[in-house]
């Protein structure tokens, strides 16, 4: 991406992280992976300009996606 802003991905599940990952990269995007969403939120919460898309799972444990959302709002 030009303006080197990333897509973030959540998922608790590892191997559709990086699934997402591969096919994203492939495709010229630059992309941080998360497992956790709380991580991930903290992560959105200390650089909220370095990301321009968010895909998130909506079944979480900790957190599900649209919580997660609504919070990053």
């Amino acid at each position: 991406m030009s303006d080197n802003r990333k897509i973030m991905v959540v998922d608790d599940e590892y191997d559709i992280v990086h699934v997402v990952r591969r096919h994203l990269e492939k495709w010229g995007f630059s992309v941080d992976t998360f497992t956790n969403p709380l991580f991930a939120l903290q992560m959105f919460k200390d650089n909220p300009d370095r990301y321009s898309v968010a895909l998130l799972d909506i079944r979480m444990p900790e957190l599900n996606g649209i919580a997660l959302a609504k919070m990053m709002q």
